[in-house]
Parts: structure tokens; C-alpha cells; sequence
């Protein structure tokens, strides 16, 4: 009896050590796994990060390759470099400037300074970023230094809106143009501003769909404002005196076709209308009538290429079509 319970429990023994090899086994498996998988996560958040630092970043990935590729090749040429009275002036005046224009003829080095003097910079924490034209400068500088803290937004939304709205810093966050918005806001015509702030062009393009039902007067301002997305918010108060030249004739008449007026309305009745949108859609600077600003034209180019496409395609400013 007691040989057949020692056997019995030597088997359950032999069992229960085997249970606890397989568990042993197994925590050690998961373990593993655990490891792995915790730095798949690490490496995905490292991944993300990277990521995230690309799209903050204002210069796309092809171009800061080729401003690399640049730098590289002025380091190397930079070793040649012989210092000069020259040179020595526009590092001495760059210490009190930001900004500096060199000139001289052609050959005499003013290149070869310029990248010199940017490559000591860099060494000094500057970052190079060579540009062939001022739209470079807009599109490419974008500094965080400056952003509006919320004391600043809670300031201006003081003047400009009700200050105790709730949400506002959230609504403030959400929107990359606070300050246009402040200054675009106005109750009695916008009503609610948190429905505003989260969609503030619908209010326009709501505007622009009431000008249609407004009779010849309202198409003749309609008209007046495809006529500057055609211009490329570069439409000249001299571009509405003299006789219609045969150009102006065939934009007039496809662009009051497009906005179902007639295709005779003339340039006087066009200007007329414009006038009117002045301090709403538009302001007039320098004999130059334009959108009170970027982002509203950018608007304004979106509203109309889906409302007559055919007619900015054949009318068009060239750098429009291209950049819209």
C-alpha cells in the first residue's frame, strides 16, 4: 500500500516538475517576446519621431537632400579658401546685421565669400539654406521662436472677439491663421465663433453661393472677384481704363458667361462692383486690387476652379494654373 502511494506520488512529482520546466519555458518565451516587442515599439517611436521632425520641417526632403549635396561641396571647395580684407568686412558686418548684399564684377569672388562666411556660421549653430529666389525665403523660413504664446492669442482675441469663449485656446491651437481670424471675425455677421474658427471659409463661400441669387448686381460681384483669382491678385485699376483691347474682351465675355451675366457687361459695371467688396473680400494698394489676404485668395482660387475651370485654364495667369 504505502510503495504503491510513493510511486503515485513520485509520478504526480515528476509531473508537477515537468508542468513547471514547460512554465519556466514558456515565461522565458514570453519574455523574449516581450523584448522584442518592446523594441519594435522603441524603434516605431524613433520611426515617428523621425517622421514627425520631416513634416515640421518647411523644406521637403528632395530639396534639403540637394542643399546637402551643396554644403558638402562647399566644404570641400572651402578648403582652398584664403582669408581677405574682404572677407574679414562682411563677417565684421554681419555681427550687427542680418542682412547683407554683396557686390561687386563678376569673378572677384563674392560666391566663394558668401559660402565661406555661411560655413563659419554653421559652425556657430546657423543653419545654411541656399535660395535662388524671395519665394525660397517665405516658404522655406518658418521660425517657432515667434509663435504667438496663449498669453499673446488671449490678448488679441480680447479686441477682436469675446475673450471669455470657452474653448478658445483649444480653437486658437487648431488654427495656423489665429490672427487672420481675429481680424476676420465679426458677430453680428458670423454669429457663433467657436462654428466660425472651426471652418472659417464656409461663411465665404456661403457669401459668394447668396451673390448668385442676388441678381445682376450680385453676379457683377462675383464676376469682379473671378476676375482677380484670374489675374493672380494682381488686377490693376489700369486694367479697367482705356477700350476693352481683344484680350480683355475674350476674358470679359467667357468670365460673364461663367458667372451667368451677359457676356456684353462691361469693364466700368465689373470695377463698380469690385469697389464694393472693398474691406470685405478685398482692399485696393498702389492701383492694385487684391484679397485682404493669401489664404482668402487661396479660397477664392479653390470656389471658382470647381465653379469654371475651363475658363481659368484658358485665362488664367500662368504661375496660377501652375501653382493652383
Amino acid at each position: 500500500m504505502l510503495t504503491e502511494l510513493k510511486v503515485k506520488i513520485i509520478l504526480e512529482y515528476s509531473k508537477v516538475h515537468d508542468n513547471l520546466r514547460e512554465l519556466q519555458t514558456s515565461h522565458s518565451t514570453l519574455q523574449t517576446k516581450h523584448t522584442k516587442v518592446t523594441e519594435t515599439v522603441n524603434l516605431l517611436q524613433t520611426e515617428l519621431a523621425k517622421a514627425n521632425e520631416i513634416l515640421k520641417d518647411p523644406i521637403p526632403p528632395n530639396i534639403k537632400d540637394q542643399i546637402d549635396k551643396g554644403i558638402k561641396e562647399w566644404e570641400n571647395n572651402d578648403k582652398m579658401f584664403v582669408t581677405t580684407r574682404a572677407s574679414e568686412y562682411v563677417f565684421d558686418c554681419l555681427k550687427n546685421n542680418s542682412c547683407l548684399t554683396l557686390t561687386a564684377p563678376s569673378g572677384v569672388g563674392k560666391s566663394f565669400i558668401a559660402r565661406h562666411t555661411a560655413l563659419v556660421l554653421q559652425k556657430e549653430g546657423y543653419t545654411i539654406i541656399p535660395v535662388l529666389k524671395p519665394d525660397d525665403i517665405r516658404d522655406y523660413y518658418q521660425p517657432d521662436e515667434l509663435y504667438l504664446t496663449a498669453e499673446e492669442k488671449d490678448a488679441m482675441a480680447s479686441i477682436y472677439i469675446d475673450s471669455n469663449v470657452n474653448d478658445l485656446e483649444r480653437l486658437s491651437q487648431n488654427s495656423e491663421f489665429f490672427p487672420l481670424l481675429c481680424s476676420l471675425f465679426d458677430v453680428e455677421k458670423h454669429g457663433d465663433v467657436k462654428e466660425f474658427f472651426k471652418n472659417p471659409f464656409i461663411f465665404y463661400q456661403n457669401e459668394l453661393d447668396s451673390l448668385k441669387m442676388c441678381g445682376v448686381e450680385g453676379k457683377n460681384k462675383l464676376c469682379s472677384l473671378a476676375l482677380i483669382v484670374l489675374l493672380n491678385n494682381q488686377l490693376t485699376d489700369k486694367w479697367f481704363k482705356g477700350k476693352v483691347t481683344d484680350e480683355q474682351r475674350d476674358i470679359l465675355e467667357d468670365t460673364c458667361e461663367a458667372c451667368r451675366l451677359n457676356r456684353s457687361t462691361s469693364k466700368a459695371e465689373l470695377k463698380e462692383a469690385l469697389n464694393t467688396l472693398d474691406g470685405t473680400f478685398v482692399y485696393k494698394q498702389n492701383g492694385i486690387y487684391k484679397t485682404l489676404h493669401d489664404k482668402l485668395f487661396d479660397f477664392l482660387a479653390n470656389y471658382f476652379g470647381q465653379k469654371m475651370i475651363e475658363c481659368i485654364i484658358d485665362h488664367g495667369n500662368s504661375d496660377l494654373v501652375h501653382e493652383q
